[in-house]
């Protein structure tokens, strides 16, 4: 099961980010799934998946309420400016 989120940030310079992202994450019957589970975040520039840019975010024991979790992405300096760039590009996020 994976999520694509376009995000679009006007400018990124040096700086660190923490930002929160929110999901529903569902079997496919579209039955919630039940928790905790471990989340892997991946950053694209490519809808397609070819494209990886910046870290894969490994995150443990994560709660999931009827399926929904809510996680703090946590990047440093030189994995925003690798992720977002100039902000000319959108950015896709794959759970």
């Amino acid at each position: 099961m994976s999520t694509l989120v376009s995000i679009v940030i006007p400018w990124a310079q040096a700086f660190a980010l923490d930002f929160g992202y929110s999901g529903r994450l569902t079997d496919v019957s579209g039955q919630p799934l039940n928790g905790p589970v471990e989340l892997t975040i991946r950053f694209y520039h490519d809808p397609q998946n070819s494209d990886l840019v910046g870290p894969t975010l490994k995150i443990p024991g994560v709660e999931l309420v009827d399926g929904v979790f809510q996680v703090a992405l946590n990047v440093d300096d030189s994995q925003v400016n690798t992720i977002f760039g100039d902000g000319s590009k959108a950015v896709y996020i794959e759970v």
